[in-house]
């Protein structure tokens, strides 16, 4: 999944659309071919505790690395949403635009992602800091879902919007009347 999400920064910033089209659609078959849209869906994890135990530090890890493929995931969306606005991709935000509890379910799960990962050593400054903006950080959350709804409208009701790139061709698509 980190592959998939350095990919779309990578050719968001080099490569034509057409391609990140191509990376979205790969993107969308792989979680679909192992079932990641359902991975919030699972029973929520705990919290790291300070002492554990050989089988729940195994657990933790495992629970780290839940966290970690979800956060993935909602960054490759957030990246395929940015994509779609730019006129590529945007396989993977229909996909989740379709049942966006899927992707809040996502999110939820990969919030602990950085206190999972660091363990005993995460800052308690910073866990409090994460509590007390986490409302700020869902509703960025949020904003990505609704961009995305605006951006897949606005293609289908002027569905070459995408093809002007540059003013010059605003203005040629105004000389011909096309919108």
């Amino acid at each position: 999944m980190a592959s998939f999400f350095f990919n779309f920064v990578y050719m968001l910033r080099s490569i034509s659309l057409k391609e990140i089209g191509k990376l979205s659609l790969a993107a969308l078959n792989y979680i679909k071919k192992f079932q990641l849209d359902s991975l919030g869906t699972e029973p929520t994890l705990n919290m790291p505790q300070t002492h554990v135990g050989r089988q729940q530090a195994v657990e933790l890890q495992g629970s780290a690395n839940r966290t970690l493929l979800a956060r993935l995931l909602f960054w490759i969306y957030k990246e395929d949403v940015n994509c779609a606005f730019l006129g590529g991709g945007g396989h993977v935000g229909k996909h989740f635009r379709s049942s966006p509890q899927r992707m809040m379910d996502i999110w939820r799960l990969s919030r602990p992602t950085l206190q999972l990962n660091w363990g005993i050593e995460y800052p308690i400054h910073q866990s409090l800091d994460d509590m007390e903006m986490s409302h700020a950080v869902d509703m960025s959350v949020d904003l990505v879902l609704l961009r995305f709804e605006i951006t897949d409208r606005a293609n289908s009701i002027h569905p070459w919007f995408h093809q002007i790139r540059t003013v010059g061709n605003l203005f040629s698509c105004q000389e011909k009347n096309i919108y």
